[in-house]
Order: structure tokens, then sequence, then C-alpha cells
């Protein structure tokens, strides 16, 4: 992929796997391999085993360089890079490592999440290292190439499909800022 404008942000809806498991996942639905560039883990790669050391993990899928395979509307694929968070926006677990959309930031026990704490922190990290690789402003926007419409450039699937409502589920104006934070 030569002009990458912005980067989509997936959950896994599921609340265990890596890249393997979303590579498994992508070819039983006909795909050549996983669709995603990057899958940020959460600590569970199997149902009831979280590993500390896991959470928050960054796997690759596919090469940075190709055309990725997350985001079919409005042609996204071609013009973007796909990062997935393991993660069911809406289920329930126990412990004040994981986050919710409206109080990620807030430091308190939640019993609702998509993401946990360390998962959190690696997204910020790995998306400032994308926007400096590929000169994107994380704070910006760009127009879709067929459509005109202006995008983010971190944007979730959600605002290219709105089949998807929850997917990120992410408050993105802050992370946008923290982002920008990071790359500085």
């Amino acid at each position: 992929m030569k002009n990458t404008l912005g980067i989509v942000l997936h959950v896994s809806a599921s609340s265990f796997g890596d890249a393997a498991q979303i590579d498994r996942w992508h070819r039983e639905r006909g795909f050549s391999r996983i669709g995603y560039h990057w899958v940020v883990l959460n600590g569970l790669r199997r149902p009831g085993s979280y590993d500390p050391a896991l959470d928050g993990q960054i796997e690759n899928g596919r090469e940075e360089h190709q055309i990725g395979a997350h985001c079919l509307a409005d042609g996204a694929n071609g013009f973007t890079l796909g990062v997935c968070l393991i993660g069911n926006p809406g289920w329930t677990v126990d412990g004040p490592e994981y986050l919710t959309p409206g109080n990620w930031l807030s430091g308190r026990v939640v019993n609702r999440a998509y993401m946990t704490r360390k998962q959190h922190s690696a997204l910020v990290e790995l998306l400032a290292g994308i926007c400096k690789r590929r000169g994107l402003d994380p704070m910006g926007t760009y127009r879709h190439p067929r459509t005109g419409r202006p995008i983010h450039v971190i944007s979730q699937h959600s605002d290219f499909d709105s089949g998807k409502p929850l997917c990120a589920s992410i408050n993105l104006g802050i992370l946008r800022k923290q982002v920008r934070e990071a790359m500085k």
C-alpha cells in the first residue's frame, strides 16, 4: 500500500484471541490470511486463561505495505491500515484493569469493558509510531478518495460501516490527543 491516509480501529468481538486465532477465523471466512495489520492482545489467548505478560502485547498481522482486508465499506482497505483490539464491547469482566467507553480514563473499577489499561497504553504507542512513520496527523482529517467526505485519520470501523456500531466503541477524541502527545 503506497498511500496510507488513515488508520481504522476494530475490536475482535471476542473476549479472547490473538493474531493466529484471527487468522484462522478470517481464513474460515474465505480471506487469504488475517485482514488486520496489527492485533493488540488483552491477555486472554483462550477463554479463562489470563496471562498478564500478554496483556497489551502487539502482534503483527498483514505486512504494513500490504492492502488489508479489515474494512471493505467505502473501499477503505485500499487506503487505511487496520488495528484490532482483542475484546468485545459490553462483555462482563471482573477487576480494575478493564476500561469502558464512558470512563476509560477515570481509573474507576468497572464491570462492563472492552479494553484493558495495558491495551490502551500499547494502542497509543502503536498509533503514535504508525503516524510518525506515515507522516499522519492523529488530529487531522483527509478526504475520502471516492466520496470526498472528510474522515478522521484515526477512525473506527463504524465510521465507514453503520452496520458496525460497536466497533471499536472508543472515545476517539481523547485517543487522538493522547497519540499526538505520545508523538512529541
